[in-house]
């Protein structure tokens, strides 16, 4: 697993562009939590890039066993405190219980996650793990990447 701590790299897929990365961002989680071959190609841009690394050894011998729930956690902390509506509205004391309730789940290419009109899709959180999602919205496509929370909305619709 990697951190960009400078520099800017681009992430292909196939040999077609997905994203850049900017100082902060990560890859290469989804072989350390799920055990999978790498799918993307990471090449840095300008010339230079320079990451923290760590592996999955390291991660086991700092962490245990539970090193993927605690990373996990991280990310979804750092989803909610960033996200103003939800870091208002729960007590720091509930985030482990909301934790709990998340579940993570795959979407292969071009599956819907979240439908504007779909009224249960309109119930739910969801933090973007791995990858990157894309919506379009009045003509303008947004994106969501590693660490992005949308759904929120639900929140304000139920006070």
């Amino acid at each position: 697993m990697y951190i960009l701590l400078d520099g800017k790299i681009s992430c292909r897929k196939k040999g077609v562009f997905v994203r850049n990365l900017l100082p902060g961002d990560y890859f290469g989680e989804l072989s350390v939590f799920f055990d999978i071959k790498r799918s993307t190609t990471i090449t840095p841009i300008d010339q230079t890039a320079i990451c923290y690394e760590i592996a999955k050894e390291n991660l086991l011998d700092v962490l245990g066993d539970s090193y993927k729930h605690d990373i996990l956690y991280s990310i979804f902390l750092f989803s909610f405190l960033k996200t103003e509506k939800i870091k208002n509205y729960f007590l720091e004391s509930q985030y482990k219980l909301l934790y709990n309730c998340f579940k993570i789940k795959t979407y292969k290419d071009f599956e819907v996650v979240y439908q504007k009109d779909n009224i249960e899709s309109l119930k739910k959180i969801c933090i973007v793990l791995a990858g990157c999602l894309a919506s379009k919205e009045d003509d303008e496509i947004l994106l969501a990447k590693r660490g992005d929370l949308f759904g929120e909305k639900i929140i304000e619709d139920d006070k």
